[in-house]
């Protein structure tokens, strides 16, 4: 009888937290206002969920993570991000659980993660191009690492988007910039507008990058999408657009909430606990892609 009311309590939402009452979050410093927003959506949404939960959530910011443990006799982590993964070797002293949120670096898959994955909502954004009749697309791709998740399920996307649409590889150029220097886009920008012929359409792999083209493609006197169309992924709020970007986006506020739930599973033990939690990224329609006449 025990075990069916904690099972039905999980069901509805509550959670069986036996000696659970302090929870660390752990991140790496932001590298700009942009991934603020992104993670900072994920962060509120795990510190809403705990506060229903009546847990207590330490924001770690990566430093002396053991001395923290000691302190607030922390019973499991989340550890938010990518930049963040360098603190796994830290937390993993503590020995408590822990939960990788949003973090995808190799050698992560052998940990519990809750992430999202690009894969659908790119093969919907590619499709949408596609039958916008571009057939001149450049991709910019910002991860330094070539076996990276997230652009390997990008690429993945984008290959299966044209085959869908009988075209090959031959139609993309891949370029490639840096997540840690914003201002590569400019060089980028005018290998792009110095191809011959020139793209008809920009595929970002973040809409960081996309909104730093789209200010340079003003400065320049070209106007998104009459003169070039032009595509993001994350789905960020963006300061200044004139327009909707089209994007890929993930449910944030989900992932939040989730990746909560998922630690307490972790830490009570239950029977049957997947690995991961993957979340499809989808496809957003806005209003930066032409379609061409022919």
């Amino acid at each position: 009888m025990r075990e069916k009311i904690i099972q039905v309590a999980q069901e509805l939402g509550y959670f069986y937290n036996t000696g659970i009452t302090n929870i660390g979050l752990v991140f790496k410093s932001f590298r700009n206002h942009f991934q603020d927003g992104y993670y900072n959506e994920i962060i509120m949404c795990i510190l809403e969920r705990a506060s229903e939960l009546n847990l207590n959530v330490r924001i770690l910011e990566g430093l002396d993570i053991e001395n923290y443990e000691k302190i607030y006799d922390i019973n499991g982590y989340l550890i938010i991000g990518n930049d963040s993964a360098v603190h796994i070797a830290d937390v993993e002293k503590t020995q408590q659980p822990f939960l990788l949120v949003g973090c995808t670096k190799n050698g992560t898959e052998k940990y519990h993660r809750i992430y999202a994955d690009p894969y659908q909502g790119i093969v919907e954004l590619t499709e949408f191009v596609c039958n916008c009749r571009h057939r001149r697309i450049t991709v910019i791709n910002a991860e330094p690492d070539s076996l990276d998740f997230t652009w390997l399920r990008f690429k993945k996307g984008l290959d299966d988007g044209l085959s869908r649409c009988g075209l090959s590889a031959d139609v993309l150029k891949i370029v490639s910039a840096s997540h840690q220097n914003i201002e590569t886009a400019e060089i980028i920008l005018n290998k792009i507008l110095s191809m011959k012929p020139r793209p008809t359409c920009i595929i970002c792999i973040n809409d960081r990058f996309a909104y730093q083209l789209y200010k340079l493609l003003r400065h320049y006197g070209l106007q998104v999408p009459r003169d070039i169309s032009l595509t993001g992924s994350d789905g960020l709020a963006l300061p200044g657009l004139e327009f909707e970007l089209s994007t890929v986006v993930d449910d944030r506020q989900v992932m939040g909430r989730q990746a909560m739930d998922f630690l307490l599973s972790i830490l009570n033990n239950e029977k049957g606990l997947k690995k991961d939690i993957i979340l499809n990224k989808k496809f957003k329609v806005g209003q930066s892609v032409r379609r061409l006449n022919k």
